[in-house]
């Protein structure tokens, strides 16, 4: 692959560059705004099965209890680039617009190369907003770290849970690539002891440096007292509408 000037370097040239043009003109500067501008379409669904074992103790009879429920969604998120802080993660805002009740405020988050994300606690962040912005942190794809196989693998480990991600490249086509991901979360909390299994298909344009689609399916399955399971199963697709840095959107 041939190298390309990163997201972050050439906001910082093309913002340098009208500063100069700035200083040497009389003129009132106009407003600063993102140094990027995304906007994705997005589809989100989940579906719930409570499972109760019920013991038929001393009645001669034992039973398991269903209980499901679904929500789907779809509308647009949209992520500002705002700059890079000192530790070289994306400072950026991201927000929701959906068609029924997924509507959230913008939300100031950090996000690494590493796909770690930070969001402001006291925001609402969804995980179809999350799902975009853990690929969209600077040297996601980083060749120093793609192995013979076209592999490389991403851990984290805290109080909370641990986190362990493989991905492939399956196709790449002068940079234009299909990311296969096979991810595994722990989740901790609270006395929690619940795994999060997911599997995702990503576009990725590294020339351009960001990404351009994703399909994601995930299922857990946690204890929930002595005779209760909860699976959850929640299915993510996003695409690439909007660019600033590039003025042809991307189709699928």
């Amino acid at each position: 692959m041939k190298a390309t000037v990163s997201l972050c370097a050439a906001a910082v040239l093309a913002f340098s560059a009208g500063s100069i043009a700035f200083a040497q003109s009389p003129a009132p500067a106009a407003p600063a705004g993102p140094l990027r501008h995304l906007v994705y379409s997005y589809t989100f669904g989940v579906e719930t099965d409570l499972e109760t074992h019920a013991s038929g103790i001393g009645t001669g009879g034992s039973g398991i209890a269903n209980s499901e429920a679904s929500h789907q969604d779809q509308g647009t998120i949209t992520v500002d680039v705002l700059k890079e802080d000192a530790s070289k993660g994306l400072v950026v805002k991201i927000s929701e617009n959906s068609q029924t009740n997924r509507t959230a405020k913008p939300a100031t988050c950090v996000v690494y190369g590493t796909t770690a994300t930070i969001c402001d606690p006291n925001a609402v962040v969804h995980p179809e907003e999350v799902a975009i912005l853990r690929l969209l942190g600077e040297n996601f794809v980083d060749p120093a770290k793609i192995d013979a196989k076209q592999q490389w693998s991403q851990e984290s480990t805290s109080a909370n849970g641990d986190t362990k991600s493989v991905f492939t490249i399956a196709k790449n086509d002068n940079g234009v690539m299909t990311i296969n991901e096979s991810r595994t979360d722990s989740d901790k909390v609270g006395g929690r002891d619940e795994t999060f299994r997911t599997t995702a298909t990503i576009g990725y344009d590294y020339p351009k440096q960001v990404m351009t689609s994703l399909k994601q399916f995930g299922q857990s399955r946690q204890i929930r007292g002595s005779n209760q399971y909860m699976t959850m199963t929640t299915e993510i697709t996003a695409q690439l509408q909007t660019d600033s840095m590039n003025k042809v959107a991307h189709t699928p």
